[in-house]
């Protein structure tokens, strides 16, 4: 990763709209988590709104509904937000558009590099749990700079 490219972009304002896109397993929630803790930015997990009691699926109207409301409520409020999960097809991709910052943790995303030119430099890429770790240290410089 380049050192003159900041590890994320914000609205240049200092609010961070966050999305992590990745497989099952690739350490989405960890790495929100983790992110959340530096920013100081709340964290929605997708699982948390998708998956009902006893497994039930949540009704894709509805997931569309509850992410409108949180990107509703970071506006009203100018705060951001971190969203995890990999439910582009039920969500229509609502958050992307909304995001400053698109972070993917799959080794392989097909759609990665036509994303990442139509969406004006709003994607990382991050590989193994080492490259994250950097990142997350860079994150916290840019920070502490900013």
């Amino acid at each position: 990763m380049s050192t003159n490219v900041p590890p994320l972009n914000g609205d240049r304002n200092g609010v961070f709209r966050i999305v992590i896109h990745g497989n099952s397993g690739t350490g989405k929630t960890t790495l929100s988590d983790r992110l959340g803790q530096v920013l100081n930015l709340p964290v929605i997990h997708l699982d948390e709104i998708h998956w009902r009691p006893n497994w039930t699926e949540a009704p894709d109207e509805e997931m569309v509904e509850e992410l409108r409301v949180i990107i509703e409520r970071g506006k009203a409020s100018n705060t951001g937000w971190i969203v995890d999960g990999n439910y582009e097809n039920c969500t229509k991709r609502i958050m992307d558009f909304e995001a400053t910052d698109l972070i993917s943790r799959s080794r392989y995303l097909p759609r990665f590099e036509e994303d990442k030119a139509l969406d004006g430099g709003k994607w990382r890429r991050l590989g193994d749990i080492d490259e994250q770790q950097k990142w997350l240290e860079g994150v916290q410089r840019h920070i502490k700079t900013s």
